[in-house]
């Protein structure tokens, strides 16, 4: 019923009630959660689409970049609106990429001032015309961000469009997803209303396929690129995704931008457009057919499309496409005039390669490290390196204070560092890490160990052997690998020379005044101890006799523990100032379990 408000507003336009209309689309937007609109003052020629606006609203300057690719192609009406309306969201870690498609009218020298005014636009111009699709490609060769996603030269992004849909992303854990859409004509007039179905909950707020957010490491690991063609390729894309995710993309059903309804736009060409309702061209019909049917051929590993194709993957209709040799030309052109990303050569102080996707222990210690060579002067990089079951998964929210310092492996050709330090076995034997370590050269390497070999099961996480294989051929003129324990390293003497190990346990490089707080003026007893750790060998003795030897044995402490494997093991103690507590991690309904006390182990059913 909130989509009413629309067919109210589209009265109040027929009806020259501006201020009836506002009322109305804010009542819509309302019900996503999502801040009203506004509009600038009314000026002669310039239409209400192009007075959109909101109040100022709380801006985000710390988190991952998220690059925006925006193609255009004779958009001298629109362009400069829908540039701002991308640089002013309220997520600030911004990359946007305009690329020029050849226009013949002021485009470029739009893009061009508009340029001059905010650095993180970064201004493309193709040689020739090549279509929406190969310009996403090149552009996706200087992105620099760690999601990527799409805009149109005519519409206009609400500031909340790339905040809100990020959250959607690392909140759901998806590699992948689409956000909601309005279409309105230049004159407010809401548009292309259709049929409730898996791209609309409510007939009017569609998911916008320019509106793809994805994941950089994993489309540039899995997917590769855009088909080259003229129209349709974000539909391709999308089905791609979801058949190597063998699952349908999330849809998330808020309202990221109101698009245009323009009569010069791809959309409404009369013969690549397609529009609801409307039998679909015959050319996107032959397209679809054929990229279904490829599809239908591919796993994970063949899913990958290269940018310039060097030979087609499936047939498409030739008025589509560009002619031979083109796209290659065009994009050497560019590449000339601008190396892209992949082909830098980086210098800096300390790199760490570590999986931010990591929220725990490995994260803390990553964190205290990282602020503590920033607070030093040092200059820091920080690689990105998901293990494989990781791969498109979003970040840890916690290393967003440091999304400044994050690159992927594909953002630089060569880096050299006096220190490098690759935290985490799992990520010594990651897929991203053997196949890119050779990209990275160090005066010492550090390779931190902070997880047995093993599970308690016995499976196999990661082999020593091979362990120390990778950290000899690491262009490092030294390196030492480094057990964050004595139980760790231990493990490691079992299959590895003393010579390799460092001399002493790695701990992480901190400020000691981060962590140094004014003591209670008064302490009273029973103090409170307080852990809590998942189910693991070299977490928790499993001698009660043992683990009491870590803990005070004295009357004015009481301490208790639960364990219920695989559920983590919690601390329960009594608080002297809020009285009782666990831990959530404890909160969990359990059948049985054990408390454990220094001197027995009592079975106990709660």
């Amino acid at each position: 019923m909130h989509a009413v408000a629309l067919l109210r507003a589209n009265d109040a336009v027929r009806r020259y009630d501006t201020e009836a209309w506002l009322g109305e689309v804010n009542s819509f937007f309302d019900h996503f959660g999502v801040a009203g609109i506004a509009l600038q003052p009314a000026r002669p020629g310039v239409s209400l689409f192009e007075r959109l606006t909101t109040e100022k609203l709380p801006e985000i300057h710390q988190g991952p970049v998220v690059t925006v690719i925006m193609p255009a192609w004779n958009a001298s009406k629109t362009i400069e609106y829908a540039v701002r309306s991308i640089l002013n969201q309220t997520w600030k870690p911004i990359q946007l990429i305009v690329v020029d498609d050849a226009s013949t009218d002021d485009t470029w020298q739009i893009i061009s001032r508009l340029a001059q005014e905010d650095s993180r636009l970064q201004p493309l111009r193709n040689a020739q015309n090549v279509g929406p699709y190969v310009s996403k490609n090149i552009a996706l060769n200087y992105a620099t961000g760690l999601w990527v996603t799409g805009h149109d030269a005519d519409d206009w992004a609400h500031p909340q469009r790339v905040e809100k849909h990020v959250g959607y992303l690392t909140a759901n854990n998806q590699a992948a997803s689409l956000m909601g859409m309005l279409r309105m004509s230049g004159r407010g007039a809401f548009t292309r209303l259709s049929p409730l179905g898996p791209n609309t909950q409510d007939g009017a707020c569609v998911a916008g396929f320019i509106s793809m957010m994805c994941e950089r490491t994993f489309f540039n690991e899995k997917i590769g690129h855009w088909d080259e063609m003229r129209f349709g390729g974000d539909s391709e894309v999308i089905r791609r995704i979801e058949n190597v995710t063998k699952k349908t993309m999330k849809r998330f059903n808020s309202v990221g931008m109101i698009c245009l309804d323009n009569p010069d736009g791809l959309t409404n060409h009369p013969q690549f457009g397609h529009k609801p309702g409307v039998k679909i061209a015959p050319e996107r019909q032959e397209y679809k057919a054929s990229f279904v049917k490829w599809h239908s051929t591919l796993g994970q590993a063949d899913s990958y499309l290269e940018f310039p194709q060097s030979k087609r993957r499936f047939s498409a209709p030739t008025t589509a496409l560009n002619p031979p040799g083109v796209v290659a030309e065009t994009y050497k052109s560019q590449t000339d005039k601008a190396p892209p990303v992949s082909e830098k050569i980086e210098t800096v102080d300390l790199c760490l390669v570590t999986n931010l996707r990591f929220p725990g222990g490995n994260a803390s210690s990553s964190l205290d490290e990282l602020r503590h060579f920033r607070n030093k002067g040092l200059t820091v990089k920080v690689v990105h390196c998901p293990i494989d079951s990781n791969l498109g998964k979003p970040i840890s929210e916690r290393f967003y204070e440091h999304g400044d310092l994050v690159s992927l492996f594909s953002d630089f050709a060569h880096l050299k560092c006096k220190t490098l330090i690759v935290r985490h076995p799992a990520v010594v034997a990651s897929s991203l890490f053997q196949k890119n370590m050779n990209k990275l050269d160090a005066e010492s390497a550090y390779f931190v160990i902070n997880n047995s070999h093993k599970r308690t099961s016995g499976e196999l996480v990661y082999s020593m052997e091979e362990l120390l294989e990778t950290a000899k051929q690491t262009r490092a003129k030294r390196f030492r690998i480094c057990p964050i324990s004595p139980l760790m390293r231990s493990e490691l003497r079992e299959a590895l020379p003393e010579t390799v190990l460092s001399e002493q346990d790695w701990t992480p490089t901190f400020d000691l005044e981060s962590y140094q707080h004014a003591p209670r003026s008064t302490l009273i007893a029973p103090f409170t101890i307080g852990r809590h750790g998942r189910d693991g060998a070299e977490k928790w003795l499993e001698d009660p006799a043992l683990l009491s030897q870590a803990f005070p044995d004295h009357i004015d402490f009481r301490i208790k523990v639960w364990a219920a494997p695989p559920m983590p093991r919690v601390f329960w103690a009594v608080c002297p100032t809020t009285g009782p507590f666990m831990t959530s991690a404890a909160s969990r309904p359990r059948t049985t379990s054990k408390i454990w006390t220094s001197s027995s182990i009592i079975p106990t059913h709660h």
